[in-house]
């Protein structure tokens, strides 16, 4: 038997973005329910964006730092609409695998991926490799993103750009389908999707949060959700290991605000 035979999983992430998710879930058995709760579009200032187009027009640019797929696929349609090229000299971090393989298709492999897919993580990877003198970092990101890559750079002395790219929708409260019934588990990626699924759905007391990793579960539990995993790998990897060890029929029923490690 599959390891999710049987079992319904709801995926809230950007439809655009679904695809390899939904596919391995169903190679392992699950009946997959799209539920989108995000949507992204480009968002950007033309002043902001320049800035950082000058510094790798100059040579002034040490880092680009990747922290979603979503800026990589953004800051580069930008780069190619502008004719502006990433010379090898410039180093590339992403922040975790899907972010890197997608860096590797439309540019080149990066030179630094964090063993932990986390902002905090992926800043100290780079103070690691420094130094802060090395040249400015660019950070193109989501309009409502985290900061936390840049506060840790910035306290470790290194210059730091970040621009906004593109900007995350949450879903109309009003639209889309239902839930089906019952459901097994719900997948998050991100906050965003939390607070979308919120404004679209009520919860469905049967199921088990899958979160991809803190930010995300500290959305969660704001809003009371008590049976909450966490992958161990915070990337697409571990949210579907995280799947497996929570609805696998040789698993258990998780825990409370349980936190499973995903084998690595």
């Amino acid at each position: 038997m599959s390891d999710l035979a049987g079992r319904t999983v709801v995926v809230t992430r950007a439809e655009d973005d679904s695809d390899s998710l939904r596919l391995r879930l169903e190679e392992l058995g699950a009946r997959v329910f799209l539920f989108p709760c995000i949507a992204i579009r480009r968002s950007v200032d033309d002043l902001d964006l320049e800035v950082a187009l000058d510094h790798l027009r100059e040579g002034r640019a040490g880092w680009i730092a990747f922290a979603s797929r979503n800026a990589v696929r953004a800051f580069l349609d930008e780069c190619e609409a502008r004719g502006v090229t990433v010379e090898e000299s410039v180093r590339l971090a992403a922040i975790g695998p899907g972010t890197a393989s997608l860096l590797s298709d439309r540019l080149r492999r990066p030179d630094l991926v964090p063993e932990r897919s986390v902002a905090e993580e992926l800043a100290r990877a780079i103070v690691s490799a420094g130094p802060p003198d090395s040249g400015t970092v660019l950070v193109p990101a989501a309009r409502e993103g985290r900061q936390a890559l840049v506060e840790v750079l910035a306290r470790a002395g290194f210059a730091v750009h970040r621009f906004a790219v593109y900007e995350t929708i949450v879903g109309d409260p009003g639209d889309g389908a239902r839930l089906p019934r019952p459901v097994d588990a719900v997948l998050f990626t991100s906050p965003s999707t939390v607070r979308g699924f919120f404004l679209r759905a009520a919860w469905p007391p049967e199921a088990v949060a899958i979160s991809i990793g803190p930010s995300t579960t500290q959305r969660l539990r704001s809003l009371g959700v008590e049976r909450l995993v966490e992958a161990g790998a915070h990337d697409l990897g571990g949210l579907i290991e995280a799947v497996i060890g929570t609805l696998s029929p040789a698993t258990r029923d998780p825990s409370h605000h349980e936190k499973r490690k995903s084998p690595s």
